[in-house]
């Protein structure tokens, strides 16, 4: 009678178990209107992605839209639908141990540099600073999504939108935490040294 118990909870545990490693990912939408902080509660406990943009306004992570153990928030017009992880095929990120020179070849930083030199450009805010700043906001974006890290393989185009403003295009490696590696494009608008906005393809 005891073993027939037992069994019969272990058939019931295990199935709760199964049942909640089969949840799925859930999508929820966050308007941020007028502008207005808004706040959206959710379980984030596996991390939130940015899933689509329903804004003109740039959704950026950690400017106008993140996160929190309760819920998410948008802020600055950001409208978007956003992915709540599930945990049934992702971890929370790590947090990243990286310094600038693992993400982008000093050689393409040496390049840029020279060509701020040419144009006069300030310290700070050339086109080194701009690849820079894209690279580390890359990395910061696909740890969220569940990579391991990524890596810059080049440079397609760092244009210049005013003194210290930039549209900056990125050649990157994916790192996923099985090994596995992808190639994308990143495409950022860094201003003053900032991340505007950010896209991959």
């Amino acid at each position: 009678m005891i073993a027939r118990a037992i069994l019969a909870l272990t058939a019931v545990l295990s199935a709760v178990a199964l049942a909640a490693t089969a949840r799925a990912d859930e999508l929820l939408d966050c308007d941020s209107g007028d502008y207005r902080y808004t706040y959206c509660p959710a379980d984030t406990g596996y991390g939130v992605e940015l899933e689509r943009q329903r804004s003109n306004t740039p959704c950026v992570f950690g400017e106008s839209w993140g996160y929190d153990g309760g819920g998410v928030w948008v802020d600055r017009g950001c409208r978007g639908t956003f992915r709540i992880l599930s945990g049934r095929s992702h971890r929370p990120p790590p947090e990243p141990d990286i310094e600038p020179g693992d993400l982008v070849p000093d050689w393409i930083l040496e390049d840029l540099a020279a060509e701020d030199i040419d144009d006069g450009r300030e310290p700070g805010y050339g086109r080194a600073d701009a690849a820079l700043a894209c690279a580390l906001y890359a990395d910061d974006q696909e740890r969220i999504r569940g990579a391991e890290g990524i890596a810059v393989t080049g440079v397609e185009d760092v244009v210049p939108r005013g003194r210290r403003a930039y549209d900056v295009t990125l050649d990157l490696e994916i790192v996923a935490r099985s090994g596995r590696i992808r190639e994308a494009v990143a495409t950022c608008t860094v201003v003053r040294g900032g991340v505007t906005s950010y896209e991959r393809y």
